[in-house]
C-alpha cells in the first residue's frame, strides 16, 4: 500500500516507477528532446541549457520535466517560470497544454494560482520572473527558465540556491534574443557559463531538428521572411544564429511603391466589397493631449485586406480635446463616403483615454467603444499579424495623403517606443477590433492536426532513464488500466 505524510498519501517507488510508464505511454520525446532528457537523467547534469529554435518542442519537453518530476519525487515543488505569469500562461496554461499533457492522476488545477497539485504533494506552478523575493523563498525541485531572453538576473540569482539545496533541476530553454538587443546581456552570459561549466550541460538545436515538423514547410516559412526582408529573423528563431536586424526598422518589408495609392484608387476597389456587404469601416483614435491621432480604415472581411484611408494626425495644443476632433473626425467620414450614414462607422478609441468617451458622450450623444487590451491578442502578435498582411500583395494599403502614418511605418524601431507610433497604436487596435486573419496558404505546420490530443506514445526501452530501461516488469503496465486498478492501489478505495 502507499504511504502516507500528513494525510496526504506518498506513492511507493513501484507505484512511481508504474505512474512513469504511463506517462511515457502518453508522450514520446524525439531524438533531440531525448538527448536532453538522457544528459539529465543518465549522465547526471542538474543544469542543462538547451537553446532551440520555434516548434522545436521546447514547451512539451518544460510540461514532460515538471510532470515527471512530480511523480519521482515527494512533496516535489517545479516551477516553470517566463517573463511574466500571464505571459507564459499565453503559451502553455491558457491553451491547457500543460493541463492535460500528462495522464489523469487525480491532480486537481487551479486556475486563479495557475497551479496543479498531486495527490501526494507535488506540485507544477507557472509563474514569472518580476517578484525576486519569490524566487528566494521557494523550495525548487524543479525550475525551468522559459523564454530566457526575457529572463532576469535578479530573480535566476536568488532562485539558484534554492536548487542546490535540493539537488534540483535547473532547465534554461529559448531561442537567442536579437544580437545587438541590450536585454539579451544575461541570456548571452548564461549561455556562456553553460558551455564553458563543467557542471552544465549546453544544447543547440534547430527547428529542423524536430521530425515532427515539415522541413518543406520550414522552408517555405523561410521564404516569407525573405519576401519581407526579415531573413535575419528566420535565421535567429529558427536556425537559432546570433544575429541582428540590419535595418533596425520594425517593418522593412513596408515601401511606398508596394504599399501606397491613391485615395481614388483604394476608394474603387472597396466598391465591390461595399455591395456585398463584406466592409466593415473603422475610426480609431488614439488621444493625447501632444499628439491627437485619428485613422479612418475599412477592413474586407472576405479578403483580408486592411485600408487605412485618412488621418488625422494633430499636434496643436489647442484643438486635441474631444470637440474639434470629434467635429474634425465626423467631417472627414462624410467626405470619403457622404452618402453613408455615420452610424457604419465603428468608433474605437484607445481605453486609457477614458476622457474622450466621457466628452463625447456628454457633448455629441455618441457612445464609443473602448479598445481592450487585456483581451486582446498582444502587441508582438499584432505586429507579427501586420508583416504577414504587408508580404502579401494589397493586403495593407495605405492612402498616400497619409503621410505621418507612412512616416511611422518607415521608420519605427521599437514597437514600445512611447513616441512617434501613434498612427501604428491605432493600426493595432484594428486588427485586433476587426478580428484580422492572415489568409495563409502554406500547409499546417503540424502533421498531426491536434499534436497534443494526440500524443505520441513511447515504449520503456526508449525512457532515458537507465533504471527503468533495467525494469522488466513495467512491460506489462503499458496495458495498465488507471481508472481502476492503479487508482484503487494508490489510495486503497
Amino acid at each position: 500500500m502507499a504511504r502516507v505524510y500528513k494525510e496526504r498519501v506518498l506513492l511507493t517507488s513501484a507505484q512511481k516507477r508504474r505512474a512513469i510508464a504511463l506517462l511515457n505511454k502518453r508522450w514520446q520525446a524525439h531524438a533531440a528532446q531525448r538527448e536532453v532528457l538522457r544528459a539529465i537523467y543518465s549522465e547526471g547534469y542538474r543544469c542543462v541549457f538547451v537553446q532551440a529554435g520555434r516548434k522545436w518542442g521546447k514547451n512539451e519537453l518544460a510540461n514532460y520535466l515538471g510532470t515527471r518530476v512530480s511523480i519521482e519525487r515527494d512533496r516535489a515543488e517545479s516551477y516553470i517560470i517566463g517573463s511574466s505569469a500571464e505571459a507564459e500562461c499565453k503559451i502553455i496554461w491558457n491553451n491547457e497544454r500543460i493541463q492535460s499533457f500528462g495522464p489523469n492522476f487525480g491532480q486537481t488545477v487551479d486556475n486563479d494560482k495557475y497551479k496543479i497539485m498531486y495527490p501526494w504533494g507535488s506540485l507544477i506552478q507557472i509563474d514569472g520572473c518580476r517578484n525576486t523575493e519569490d524566487g528566494r523563498g521557494r523550495s525548487f525541485d524543479l525550475v525551468v527558465f522559459d523564454e530566457a531572453k526575457d529572463q532576469k538576473r535578479d530573480y535566476y540569482d536568488a532562485a539558484y540556491p534554492n536548487l542546490l539545496a535540493k539537488d534540483g533541476i535547473l532547465l534554461v530553454i529559448g531561442t537567442p534574443p536579437d544580437a545587438d538587443d541590450p536585454d539579451g546581456d544575461f541570456y548571452r552570459e548564461l549561455r556562456e557559463e553553460a558551455k564553458t561549466n563543467s557542471d552544465w550541460k549546453y544544447f543547440s538545436f534547430t527547428s529542423y531538428d524536430n521530425p515532427h515538423i515539415s522541413h518543406e514547410w520550414l522552408d517555405k516559412h523561410r521564404a516569407s521572411y525573405v519576401r519581407r526582408g526579415e531573413e535575419h529573423i528566420f535565421y535567429r528563431e529558427y536556425l537559432v544564429k546570433d544575429v541582428s536586424n540590419p535595418t533596425g526598422r520594425v517593418f522593412p518589408m513596408f515601401s511606398e511603391k508596394n504599399h501606397c495609392r491613391h485615395i481614388s484608387v483604394l476608394l474603387g476597389e472597396l466598391e465591390r466589397g461595399i455591395k456585398s456587404g463584406t466592409v466593415d469601416f473603422y475610426a480609431m483614435s488614439d488621444p493625447g493631449q501632444s499628439v491627437f491621432c485619428v485613422l479612418l480604415c475599412a477592413y474586407d472581411k472576405k479578403t483580408s485586406q486592411i485600408y487605412v484611408l485618412d488621418e488625422i494626425y494633430e499636434t496643436n495644443r489647442y484643438k486635441t480635446s474631444a470637440t474639434p476632433m470629434w467635429n474634425a473626425t465626423t467631417s472627414r467620414k462624410k467626405l470619403l463616403y457622404p452618402e453613408m450614414s455615420l452610424e457604419n462607422w465603428d468608433d474605437v478609441y484607445d481605453e486609457a483615454a477614458s476622457w474622450y468617451e466621457v466628452d463625447v458622450l456628454g457633448n455629441f450623444g455618441v457612445k464609443l467603444r473602448p479598445t481592450n487590451k487585456k483581451r486582446g491578442r498582444g502587441k508582438e502578435t499584432h505586429v507579427s499579424l501586420l508583416k504577414d498582411a504587408m508580404s502579401v500583395p494589397r493586403s495593407f494599403q495605405v492612402a498616400d495623403h497619409c503621410v505621418n502614418t507612412i512616416e511611422e511605418l518607415k521608420r519605427l524601431k521599437d514597437i514600445n517606443a512611447r513616441i512617434g507610433n501613434h498612427s501604428i497604436d491605432n493600426i493595432m487596435y484594428l486588427i485586433d477590433e476587426c478580428d484580422y486573419q492572415y489568409q495563409n496558404t502554406t500547409e499546417s505546420i503540424i502533421v498531426s492536426k491536434d499534436h497534443i490530443a494526440l500524443p505520441r506514445g513511447v515504449t520503456l526501452e526508449q525512457d532515458a532513464t537507465e533504471w527503468v530501461r533495467q525494469e522488466d516488469p513495467f512491460n506489462a503496465v503499458l496495458d495498465f488500466d488507471f481508472d481502476t486498478d492503479f487508482y484503487n492501489d494508490i489510495f486503497g478505495v
